[in-house]
């Protein structure tokens, strides 16, 4: 099996990316043609919305996709995510839900502005503006980060595609729409390695039973449907569904 190997910075991390050959020219490369076919059709920006549980390699897939798109000669695709939607830490710090504290749940569905989310995703549909980001590094969000002013617009995030109140409205908004999963038990593999580097393996065990997998879970079990499923394997290879 031949692969692609890359590395980009997200949220201030480097990551690595890797992809087959198989995966690129099948599925990848065709979803990125399809995406200009459908520009060209509307001749108006198109939103893309990649959605996922967590650790589901979806920020990765992106950055990657935006590069492919360029290597092909596409330059008029871009990737942004949700995750600078979060609330600030010195909000989650006094709000709670379900009677615990916001904060030791960050990342579940409403530890994030859903209404400053829903209005930029309206904003972005007709007009160019500037778009906050999620640093890890700092962990919180940076507001106007970067400029959303390409034709083809990939928005990835966990929650975009949750069949849950007020979440299933934002779907309305997007021209297509994917959704990536995984087996759980390898998504809580891959959650407790990546907040283990910044903590303790025993700190990052009980924040995934506190939070993670609960958010895994929510995903999976309650999602609208998509115009394309893809099921990611254990070795990091996609299947189309």
């Amino acid at each position: 099996m031949e692969w692609v190997r890359d590395i980009f910075t997200i949220n201030g991390y480097e990551v690595e990316a890797s992809y087959t050959k198989e995966n690129i020219t099948k599925i990848f490369q065709p979803l990125l043609k399809h995406w200009e076919n459908l520009y060209a059709k509307k001749k108006k920006r198109i939103l893309v919305f990649i959605a996922a549980p967590p650790a589901c390699g979806k920020s990765t897939l992106v950055a990657f996709l935006d590069k492919l798109a360029k290597d092909m000669g596409y330059d008029n695709v871009q990737g942004i995510g949700m995750d600078g939607f979060h609330y600030p830490n010195d909000y989650l710090d006094f709000h709670f839900v379900r009677g615990g504290l916001l904060r030791d749940v960050k990342g579940c569905p409403e530890s994030f502005d859903y209404a400053k989310l829903k209005s930029y995703i309206i904003d972005s549909k007709t007009k160019d503006l500037a778009w906050p980001i999620y640093d890890r590094t700092l962990h919180n969000p940076k507001n106007d980060a970067m400029l959303v002013n390409k034709d083809i617009v990939l928005l990835e995030g966990n929650y975009l595609l949750l069949d849950e109140a007020p979440w299933r409205d934002l779907k309305q908004y997007c021209d297509y729409s994917i959704f990536l999963y995984g087996d759980e038990a390898m998504l809580e593999k891959r959650l407790i390695e990546r907040k283990a580097k910044g903590t303790t393996m025993e700190e990052a065990i009980a924040f995934y039973k506190r939070s993670d997998q609960k958010n895994v879970q929510r995903v999976l079990a309650h999602r609208l449907e998509a115009d394309c499923v893809l099921y990611l394997d254990g070795q990091g290879v996609y299947t189309k569904l």
